[in-house]
């Protein structure tokens, strides 16, 4: 078993940052917000997209520490009533799911609950 953590429980500090101490404290995963509700204050997937070289050293960020990027977390209300609420949100699921291509990551969490 391997133990990981939610990068959003790093917010105030940069990728490099939480993955340093995500390392400090023993854990061999980690899982970064790419959008919906719980932000990109970690990963900007659309952004990573156009940089090759940007998504290279977001995982060699990880790696260089010693962890395993588990999952990438979108979780947000694609079915939202309001247009340009799902609109947001249905396009930072769909950066997420190709920018988890691109990066070889294998899961995507997200929420179900909806509607």
């Amino acid at each position: 078993m391997k133990l990981g953590v939610m990068a959003n429980c790093f917010g105030d500090k940069s990728w490099e940052e939480a993955c340093k101490a995500a390392s400090e404290a023993g854990l061999k995963a980690i899982e970064p917000g790419c959008g919906g509700f719980v932000g990109k204050a970690h990963c900007d997937p659309a952004s990573l997209l156009k940089d090759e070289d940007g998504m290279r050293k977001f995982r060699q960020t990880a790696e260089k520490y010693g962890l395993e990027i588990s999952a990438l977390s979108c979780h947000g209300n694609v079915l939202h009533p309001q247009k340009n609420f799902s609109d947001e949100h249905t396009a930072d699921l769909e950066a997420t799911i190709e920018l988890a291509s691109k990066i070889g990551v294998k899961v995507i969490n997200v929420f179900a609950r909806y509607p």
